[in-house]
Parts: structure tokens; sequence; C-alpha cells
């Protein structure tokens, strides 16, 4: 070793720069979490909540529909343009904006029924207080 790195070396060493704190002049680690308000739990669901049949084959049927319809509304146009194919871009189009109404029915039919559902139960609930009130 020469005497020049030696030399360096020692001064490093004097320096505060040794094998167990390689890098003294670095701050502590960073926390995160201490940034901002705390983040709250979220509420737990009982393990016997579950939607009707009808509202989860909504949902995915919606779910599916939405992301067909997506990629082919935007493939098509893309098939079309770049590569030329006109025919299969505007079917691809299409078939993408009946999917897209498609799913924009199941929704408003869906939330239509939900509605429905909550003002029969209003209905039910008006009607037994005004028998519990009524002598």
């Amino acid at each position: 070793m020469s005497d020049e790195r030696r030399s360096v070396e020692r001064r490093l060493q004097d320096a505060g720069n040794d094998e167990a704190n390689p890098w003294p002049d670095e701050p502590d680690e960073f926390d995160p979490t201490s940034l901002g308000p705390d983040v709250p739990a979220a509420p737990t669901l009982d393990e016997d909540t579950e939607a009707d049949e009808g509202t989860v084959r909504a949902f995915w049927s919606a779910v599916i529909l939405a992301n067909a319809g997506l990629f082919a509304v935007s493939i098509g146009p893309m098939l079309a343009y770049f590569q030329g194919q006109t025919t299969l871009g505007a079917a691809l189009f299409v078939v993408g904006a009946v999917a897209l109404g498609r799913t924009y029915y199941i929704y408003r039919t869906q939330a239509d029924e939900t509605a429905e559902r909550a003002a029969e139960v209003d209905e039910e609930a008006d009607e037994e207080a005004e028998s519990e009130v009524s002598p």
C-alpha cells in the first residue's frame, strides 16, 4: 500500500469515518409515517353480510362489459387508423359502444331497483310507526 493511500485512510478514520459508521454526515432514516394525520382503520363487516344474487350478477356483468367495451372502443380506431383495417376497426368500435351502452343500462336498472327497494322499506317503516301511534 502506498504512503499516500495510508495517509488518506488515516485522515478518514480520524474524521470519524470508520467501519461502524461509514457515512457519519448522513442524517438518520426519515420516517414517512410522521407526515400527516394518522390513517383511520377501515370498518369491518360481519361475515354474514352478502349482497343478493341479482346485485352480484349485475355488478360482475357491468365490470366485464365495461372492460370489454373500453378495450374495443380504444383498439377499433387504432386498427382503422394505423393498420388500415377500417372494417375490423369500425366493427370493434361499434361492439365496444354497444357493450358500454349495455353497462350503462345495467347500472341504471340496478340503481332504480335499489331505489325502489329503499322506498318500500321506508313505506313499511312509516306504516309501522303510524300503527304504533294510532290507538
